[in-house]
């Protein structure tokens, strides 16, 4: 039998520990009830906004897309101009700022909603008409969103965090395509796809 003298003297040890494991247990339901509260009222307070910038495509080579949340849609169009049009969602835990400039051939779009930008839902959906063969490259760095792409023909390069990214009727080259959580779909003109692991690529069909 077990001297009373040692048990009592493991009492304090458990008690304290079964102490600490039920405050690290409010502090992590309180932790998970304040982001579900962030969450709630980032989406119930939200205020969207349109822009609409049209650029002549004379002496633009490359466009770029930096940073920011949200799908990118650029599509090839038979027009003189590049068109970008930024559906841009605030909230109130985060404010989306979008800005565009042209340097040295290079259209930027630099779209940024701070480090709660996930937390706070704030995003920016950038949709471009893009003149058909005029631009030579295409440079697209998301945060988060899908990125589809119709009717390219230069050099590309894609990378997102978590978002999928589809090219259809392709015909350029591909520099990188890369998505943290999320498929590669590319299809070459008139073509049949076909899957291998992350990655769908789709062969021109035999004529």
């Amino acid at each position: 039998m077990e001297p009373s003298g040692l048990s009592t003297r493991r009492e304090p040890r458990v008690a304290w520990r079964r102490s600490a494991g039920r405050a690290v247990g409010v502090l992590v339901l309180v932790a998970l009830l304040l982001t579900a509260v962030l969450w709630t009222i980032g989406a119930a307070t939200r205020s969207v906004t349109t822009q609409q910038q049209a650029f002549p495509a004379a002496g633009i080579d490359t466009l770029r897309i930096d940073g920011g949340a949200g799908p990118v849609t650029i599509v090839v169009v038979d027009r003189a101009d590049l068109v970008v049009t930024s559906r841009l969602t605030d909230s109130a835990l985060g404010r989306i700022a979008s800005r565009r400039a042209v340097s040295q051939g290079t259209l930027t779009i630099t779209t940024d909603c701070g480090s709660r930008c996930r937390a706070s839902k704030a995003s920016a959906d950038h949709q471009i008409a893009l003149p058909r063969a005029t631009i030579e490259s295409l440079v697209l760095t998301l945060a988060s969103g899908d990125v589809r792409v119709d009717g390219f023909e230069g050099d590309i390069e894609v990378a997102t965090s978590d978002g999928d990214i589809f090219l259809s009727d392709f015909s350029g080259e591909v520099t990188r395509l890369r998505t943290a959580r999320g498929i590669i779909r590319v299809e070459i003109g008139d073509a049949d796809a076909r899957q291998v692991p992350g990655w769908v690529y789709a062969a021109p069909r035999s004529r």
